[in-house]
């Protein structure tokens, strides 16, 4: 019996949570353009990064990026639902200390509706691609 290399196992982790931060920079690239901030990538990183930051941590704490997040739809949906409760409110405490924003405002309630949809519509696509992969001959 062969085993793995434990490379292996990490790599789609890798790809979710990838994908789940580029979600999160293209929401906080629409908000910016709908507001009229302006749009530079360096604008986009740095509004996005206690965001990101909370998503990674409340990510792997949660379990967002075990398999088990990624084996199907429901599994998929419910780690992302249960990472993003955690992630948002440490995302904005985090915007608070590092830009003086308010805490309660009504981006966090959009922020918990759109970058909810933003992250299942991303792993909705991972899991029928890894799917597809799975049973290609």
């Amino acid at each position: 019996m062969t085993s793995q290399p434990a490379s292996i196992a990490w790599k789609p982790a890798v790809w979710l949570l990838a994908g789940d931060l580029v979600m999160i920079l293209l929401f906080t690239a629409a908000g910016s353009r709908e507001h009229h901030y302006g749009f530079t990538l360096y604008q986009t990183f740095f509004t996005a990064l206690p965001f990101l930051l909370a998503w990674i941590a409340a990510g792997f704490v949660m379990g967002a990026f075990r398999p088990k997040a990624y084996s199907g739809f429901g599994a998929g949906a419910a780690a992302a639902a249960l990472s993003w409760v955690v992630a948002l409110p440490f995302g904005l405490v985090l915007r608070r200390f590092m830009y003086g924003k308010p805490i309660f405002t009504i981006y966090g309630v959009l922020a918990l509706f759109f970058v909810y949809l933003f992250l299942m519509l991303w792993r909705s696509l991972f899991i029928t691609l890894r799917r597809r992969r799975k049973t290609a001959p």
